[in-house]
């Protein structure tokens, strides 16, 4: 079951609350849970946001991949050319952001003060203050998820509205491949693209804006589904095949696919408002529980849905035999919503949560995937239907904005 994002412990929190710089002063503000932000009475309201990923963006660690302390940076590339391309950024009006993901931090693998305080280092050896954010989590305010962008943007820019074709954002994680210049590696990720394809502002490499230097965009690539894409592929497709989803007393119908393809909203959309017992591990903690709930309503004479992965017969076992106990059908729906689109629908519940709900690692798809094997008849079901997600609603409402974004 996940753990709610309140209920977290907060690790390495111990946060400076100000840190003098003369001739300025910088303040770091503990938000909520493992996401920190900085300002300074003197960092000027502007309609043009630099923005700026961190680690091998702005800096690089001198011991490795990862920094081990404080102290465990140069400038990236080579200090003249970025320090003052910064101070020509700040001259010119922008308002530099640093927007940085150390997902260390709730995995005790980095201390919030050691990111904190290079940040502060930064900021004195550009001679001006800056802003910057760090989610320390794997959560909703995670890059590319804008959460940290339009937190310092309503909150800490006076109201002023941003020119999002002058602004931009910088950042190494682009998708680019291994050998994209003689000897590079394969980046990590395409998260920095895509958190500036989310936030709607030009995408820069370290490379291109601090040396000049360009790569073909057919180079690139993206993680993930294309949401928009998917949305106009699926237009005209059908979520469920099938009888009729509500058609019968005394019916139980087992859920079975990845987590996050859609069988949570399918039955919360047409089970439970027919009257349905909605059994699901996530709320109820085991298998075990589940069971119990769905033994109770059974004997209450009410129809269940049984809204787990249920991905082999040994999990589905339990259920369809307390069904036929009962004289009940039992009806399998088999999720084949594809994988790729269930990490995208992941990551949106977490962000429509706000962080509620947490998002699911990749061991559980990997876990799932693996033990995943098609209902038959000879298991006890009457009928075996097919589902997948098929995205309906608006893509300008809140939920699809969220869908929308590339994660």
């Amino acid at each position: 079951m996940t753990e709610p994002a309140s209920k977290r412990p907060r690790r390495g929190c111990t946060v400076p609350k100000e840190a003098e710089v003369p001739p300025f002063k910088l303040v770091w503000t503990h938000e909520v849970d493992l996401f920190f932000y900085m300002t300074s009475p003197l960092v000027p309201a502007s309609t043009k946001i630099a923005g700026f990923d961190l680690d091998w963006t702005i800096v690089k660690p001198t011991s490795g991949q990862f920094a081990k302390g404080r102290n465990d940076w140069v400038w990236m590339f080579d200090e003249g050319v970025v320090k003052s391309r910064l101070q020509q950024l700040n001259k010119e009006g922008y308002k530099i952001i640093f927007f940085t993901n150390q997902a260390g931090i709730e995995k005790n693998k980095t201390n919030v003060e050691d990111v904190q305080w290079k940040i502060v280092d930064l900021c004195k050896e550009l001679d001006f203050p800056i802003q910057a954010c760090i989610c320390g989590a794997e959560d909703h305010w995670r890059k590319p998820s804008t959460a940290m962008w339009d937190f310092m943007i309503e909150n800490h820019n006076e109201g002023k509205a941003i020119d999002r074709d002058q602004s931009f954002f910088c950042g190494d994680a682009a998708g680019r491949p291994k050998d994209w210049q003689k000897g590079a590696k394969k980046d990590f990720s395409a998260s920095d693209r895509a958190f500036a394809a989310n936030v709607g502002v030009p995408f820069k490499t370290p490379e291109e804006l601090f040396l000049g230097q360009s790569i073909s965009p057919d180079l690139l690539s993206w993680d993930g589904i294309d949401p928009l894409q998917y949305l106009k592929d699926n237009k005209e497709a059908k979520e469920f095949v099938g009888s009729l989803p509500i058609c019968r007393t005394k019916d139980m119908v087992v859920m079975i696919g990845l987590p996050a393809s859609g069988k949570s909203h399918f039955s919360k959309t047409h089970f439970v408002p027919a009257g349905y017992e909605w059994v699901n591990r996530d709320t109820l903690s085991s298998a075990e529980k589940c069971l119990s709930v769905a033994k109770v309503a059974l004997k209450a004479g009410k129809s269940v849905v049984i809204d787990n992965t249920n991905p082999d017969p040994a999990a589905r076992k339990p259920f369809i035999d307390a069904a036929k106990a009962a004289g009940y059908t039992v009806r399998a729906f088999v999720w084949t919503t594809p994988r790729e689109v269930c990490e995208h629908l992941n990551w949106v519940r977490v962000k429509e949560t706000k962080g509620a709900v947490r998002r699911l690692p990749d061991v559980a798809f990997n876990v799932c995937n693996k033990k995943l094997a098609p209902p038959t008849a000879a298991e006890g079901f009457s009928e075996i239907c097919t589902c997948k997600f098929v995205p309906t609603f608006d893509p300008s409402s809140k939920i699809g904005k969220i869908y929308l974004q590339r994660t």
